[in-house]
């Protein structure tokens, strides 16, 4: 049919209309086989649809014509003198399609059976894929019929399989149809909505790559019934805006379809089932107008002739419970009386029990309890004796047999698979063994030589290290020297400062026993820079030598030993001390030489006439020793290096005076063994400001 209200089974008269309906097309289009046979092609099929279409015919004239119709055609195929394969499967086919609208399942089943016979016993399922796949369906329509659900479901796996196996695919979205009714039927409407759509995508591709729709199972007719069978699904569902949704598009689809559509009765007979399930709709949701108009659309529609009779009398039934409700018992008598449901009723039992109850209801409201309660015990047991036979359906469920079927199959296959992966894994086995022999004297020699070349490496590594080494031990021999050399300068050069006055003055400005005396403790100072050699080589430890230390003194003998200096590039050198002494414990030679040193770097980078102070600082925890000129200063990116040994922020004083880059880092390393620490604030161009902070004798 073009649409269906998706009964328990197929409605037979819309049944009857379709295949009369798509028997013309097939007898110009001849199914899916050849009108014009080549000497190796498929023979023609043309006459045996002209048996079936006037088999139809006589099928459709009522129930005393339905067993001329199975007669008509047993004779007229006796008279052919030679029925090919293909020619027997079409006549099985035909008569199983007649039984099983005659509701004689049994004899259909049989014929179904030797249909699916002649062509695999034959050989010939690959010529004709659409053809074994649309057999394989009405083998299913058949088992559902006879309630066998799983051999049903069989038949559906196998189609599904075969349609995935070959290119033929045209009649896979029948298989998504069958599916989607078996769902609906158990109350599964979500799911019955998914498949309905996937078979209208599948349709619609089909009809995309075929483009003018051959002849069996057209897929026009299949996909305006599963976009209004999508909309009856949300229905069912309560999703009743989504239902209107695709109602519209059946009835849109139903206007553009037009040329391919056989007679205008069949498009006719599909928009009024349609208007009657957007009535229901409609209802559902309280709008009783909407309700009654589109119910009385439907039934003009589908009690014409070559309409939905069926639909037409279920309709009625709806239609006549609206008029119960409104308590219009006269509407209801006349609209029974319209469509002779007292005779029609009897042709379905589900129709039957339909019926009942709505005379089981009306009666009830007239007031004749009589007549209710016989109507109601029949209603009772049509339901019962419904409900019995639909059980097993029901209680089945199509998705996962489906899907464990398939998944056997897959298992089945990849066990398949695993022997021939065992057998080709046996032979590589063995010819890997072979292989491996040669593999292995090769690798033998490729180790032998790999060592011999890792032993060559490794020595060869070990003399660049101890290159490496040597040049490094070389390059920190030549800067140990030269911080010493850097540090003897301040000593060294003060006795020849003095001896030069002492000798080549008349007035010298340092009376000479004060400048015997800074002579004396500079060339001791001299002195024990030299013996510090070794003490201060970059990989030895120090450790200070620590006693109470006059701070006053140690730091003006410092000032005094560098002020000449001072005096050379004329600048203001001031030491400011406490009056009260300062002790603390240290190494009074180590101290004196981060204070000679910090003060050295001072003049170094002070311009000629600047001034440097000295200040000398004290509290419970610690005595500090502030050296501040204003030099040029220490830019941002060399502060953080200054203390490294041998940093590259290296430059020369204002005067031109060379650096060395180890004074400071000696300086630090010597406060760190006194468990203090030198600190620098610096601003390039503004001078700087150094302290060495030591713990007070407390």
């Amino acid at each position: 049919m073009f649409a269906t209200q998706l009964q328990v089974q197929m409605t037979i008269i819309a049944r009857l209309i379709l295949f009369a309906g798509i028997c013309g097309i097939m007898c110009v289009a001849a199914g899916c086989t050849q009108l014009n046979p080549t000497a190796d092609g498929p023979p023609t099929t043309r006459k045996y649809h002209e048996v079936y279409g006037n088999a139809v015919n006589l099928h459709q004239q009522g129930p005393a014509a339905r067993k001329r119709a199975r007669y008509y055609l047993d004779s007229t195929y006796a008279t052919f003198d030679h029925v090919p394969a293909i020619g027997r499967y079409l006549r099985y086919t035909y008569k199983s399609w007649l039984l099983f609208n005659d509701r004689n399942y049994d004899s259909a089943n049989l014929y179904t059976d030797s249909a699916i016979a002649e062509l695999q016993n034959n050989n010939i399922a690959g010529l004709y894929p659409d053809d074994y796949i649309h057999a394989l369906l009405e083998k299913g329509h058949v088992l559902m019929a006879l309630h066998q659900m799983e051999l049903a479901y069989d038949c559906y796996l196998e189609a599904r399989t075969f349609a995935r196996n070959n290119a033929h695919t045209r009649n896979v979205h029948e298989l998504s149809y069958d599916i989607g009714m078996t769902l609906y039927r158990q109350g599964r409407y979500a799911e019955a909505a998914k498949s309905f759509k996937t078979g209208y995508t599948e349709a619609k591709a089909l009809m995309a790559r075929e483009g003018t729709p051959y002849a069996w199972a057209n897929p026009i007719y299949r996909m305006q019934e599963m976009l209004a069978n999508t909309g009856l699904c949300y229905t069912k569902a309560r999703q009743y805006d989504s239902a209107l949704q695709y109602y519209q598009m059946a009835l849109a689809f139903i206007d553009t379809s037009k040329h391919h559509i056989t007679t205008p009765t069949m498009a006719d007979a599909a928009r009024g089932v349609i208007y009657g399930n957007m009535g229901t709709n409609y209802l559902l949701q309280g709008d009783t107008t909407r309700a009654r108009k589109l119910y009385n659309e439907s039934i003009a529609l589908n009690l014409q002739p070559g309409g939905d009779l069926t639909d037409a009398l279920k309709t009625t039934i709806k239609l006549s419970e609206i008029f119960l409700n409104e308590g219009r018992l006269e509407e209801v008598t006349r609209l029974l009386k319209a469509t002779n449901m007292d005779t029609l009723a009897l042709q379905r039992p589900d129709l039957e029990r339909d019926y009942v109850l709505l005379q089981t209801r009306y009666y009830d409201k007239a007031g004749n309890d009589l007549l209710a309660n016989r109507f109601f015990r029949r209603h009772t047991y049509l339901r019962d004796s419904i409900q019995a036979a639909n059980r097993s359906r029901d209680n089945s469920d199509i998705s996962n047999y489906l899907a464990r079927k398939e998944q056997q199959h897959r298992i089945e296959i990849l066990e398949r698979d695993n022997r021939i992966a065992r057998l080709l894994t046996l032979a590589a086995l063995l010819f890997g063994i072979m292989v491996s022999a040669a593999v292995v004297l090769a690798v033998i020699g490729y180790r032998r030589s790999r060592r011999n070349v890792a032993s060559l490496a490794a020595l060869n590594q070990q003399i660049a290290w101890q290159k490496d080494q040597l040049e490094k031990k070389n390059r920190e021999k030549d800067r140990l020297l030269s911080a010493v050399a850097h540090d003897l300068r301040n000593p060294v050069g003060s006795i020849v400062y003095l001896t030069e006055q002492l000798h080549n003055t008349d007035t010298p400005l340092i009376p000479a026993e004060t400048a015997m005396e800074i002579v004396g403790t500079a060339a001791q100072t001299a002195m024990g820079l030299i013996n510090e050699l070794n003490e201060f080589a970059p990989d030895a430890p120090y450790v200070a030598r620590c006693i109470h230390t006059d701070m006053n003194t140690l730091v003006k003998d410092c000032a005094d030993m560098l002020a000449y200096r001072a005096t050379e590039k004329q600048q203001q050198l001031v030491c400011h001390l406490p009056q009260q002494p300062v002790m603390a414990m240290v190494d009074a030679g180590k101290i004196k030489r981060i204070i000679i040193n910090l003060l050295s770097n001072a003049i170094k980078f002070s311009n000629a006439g600047g001034n440097i102070s000295v200040l000398l600082l004290t509290n419970d925890t610690e005595v500090v020793i502030e050296i501040n000129d204003n030099g040029i200063g220490i830019a941002p990116n060399m502060m953080n290096n200054l203390f490294d040994m041998f940093t590259p922020t290296r430059r020369k004083g204002t005067a031109g005076e060379h650096s060395y880059g180890l004074g400071l880092s000696i300086c630090a390393k010597i406060a760190h063994a006194h468990n203090g620490r030198i600190t620098v604030e610096s601003a390039e161009g503004r001078g700087s400001t150094f302290c060495l902070r030591l713990p007070s004798a407390t």
